[in-house]
């Protein structure tokens, strides 16, 4: 029986040593829980923080020595997007997948998140990437929002290549995907040099591949850490406006858009979501669906 191999990619700099600890350890833990059905490997891309992280890496994996990490230092800050396109050039996994260092995945849904979802892609070309649903919480892990999708999900299905495509209004469906190396090598990867780099190849992806289309599978795999010293809560406006503008550029390529409607209503009202107004009421559906959740993320630190 043939593994399907896949590569997790998360790049560092400056990130909380332990929230570093806390990445760390989930992805040792999913690799524990897995069978021979999957094949993991685990790069960590030092983009330019001089902390001595590979010993603190080394101390994790004498426990752990399951998980083959590659770490691969750049002596330079270039940026995420930088950072995951280096990465990309030294792997040859049929699958990739990103988990920033600031946040975490929860073994017990991620394991049978990447087995359907690798699963999914090799059974239809037709599939261009599977995301899931996704955990918010706070600095501290504790649970904020719970990021149902089903709505997306049937938006998309319903409105794909047309000018309500909820593809080009949204840019919360990037935690947890599983893609295709070759694909995502095809694009050219990240664009770098800016933020708002997820959207950016969603949007190339969809643009490169448009009969293809986007696959839901709805567990619960990766938790979006709040981190106040992230690029969400220090850049915020900015990365609003280059989401904008990238949707704008990507719509056009398309030739998708409609008499600039999507224009007038994007980021009509940003505190309570998008597209309030000329819209069909489902919309508004898709923008009220997080959903509050009380107690703690199941996942557990062993120390």
């Amino acid at each position: 029986m043939s593994v399907d191999k896949i590569s997790l990619i998360t790049p560092i700099y400056e990130t909380s040593m332990n929230f570093i600890e806390d990445c760390m350890i989930s992805i040792m833990q999913l690799v524990h829980m897995n069978t021979e059905e999957l094949e993991f490997e685990w790069l960590m891309i030092i983009d330019g923080d001089p902390r001595p992280i590979e010993s603190f890496v080394d101390h994790w994996q004498k426990r752990y020595t399951k998980i083959p990490i590659k770490i691969i230092r750049m002596s330079d800050n270039g940026g995420l997007s930088m950072a995951r396109n280096v990465a990309l050039k030294s792997i040859d996994t049929d699958y990739v997948s990103w988990l920033d260092s600031d946040d975490i995945i929860i073994p017990t849904d991620a394991l049978p998140f990447f087995s359907n979802a690798s699963k999914l892609l090799n059974s239809s070309d037709e599939i261009l990437f599977v995301y899931s649903d996704n955990i918010e919480s706070d600095e501290h892990l504790a649970p904020m929002n719970l990021r149902k999708k089903e709505v997306f999900q049937t938006l998309y299905e319903e409105h794909h290549n047309t000018w309500l495509d909820p593809l080009f209004y949204v840019d919360f469906i990037y935690q947890c995907q599983l893609l295709r190396l070759a694909e995502v090598l095809k694009v050219g990867g990240f664009k770098e040099g800016t933020i708002g780099e997820d959207v950016d190849l969603v949007l190339k992806l969809a643009t490169e591949f448009p009969e293809k289309h986007l696959s839901h599978i709805p567990l619960l795999p990766y938790v979006y850490r709040s981190n106040p010293q992230g690029i969400v809560h220090t850049r915020y406006q900015e990365l609003r406006r280059i989401n904008s503008s990238t949707y704008a550029e990507y719509s056009h390529r398309a030739n998708i858009h409609e008499s600039g409607t999507r224009f007038e209503v994007m980021y009509l009202d940003e505190e309570e979501g998008m597209l309030r107004r000329n819209l069909d009421p489902k919309f508004n559906m898709f923008f009220n669906c997080f959903l509050p959740i009380e107690g703690k993320v199941p996942y557990y630190i062993e120390h």
